[in-house]
């Protein structure tokens, strides 16, 4: 599988996607950004840019009050150009 960025792009999707409130009841929040964060990277690297804007704005909807120096939330901003 290594190199096939469809495969892990839909593994990442499946693994996240309508699961927020499972994983919120579990404590997953932190694996859930995270995940969402590497698939908008991956959508980036797949040149599937709508969908990854999508979910980094989603993320940062729910980031907004993390602190500055949050990993995702600094990748994010790197990637917007916004650093």
């Amino acid at each position: 599988m290594r190199g096939d960025l469809d495969r892990a792009a839909q593994v990442l999707q499946d693994a996240t996607n309508g699961r927020w409130r499972e994983l919120v009841q579990n404590r997953g929040v932190p694996f859930w950004i995270e995940a969402r964060d590497n698939l908008a990277e991956l959508y980036r690297q797949m040149g599937r840019i709508e969908e990854a804007d999508a979910i980094d704005k989603n993320l940062l909807r729910l980031l907004a009050v993390a602190d500055a120096d949050h990993p995702v939330l600094v990748r994010i901003k790197a990637r917007r150009g916004k650093a």
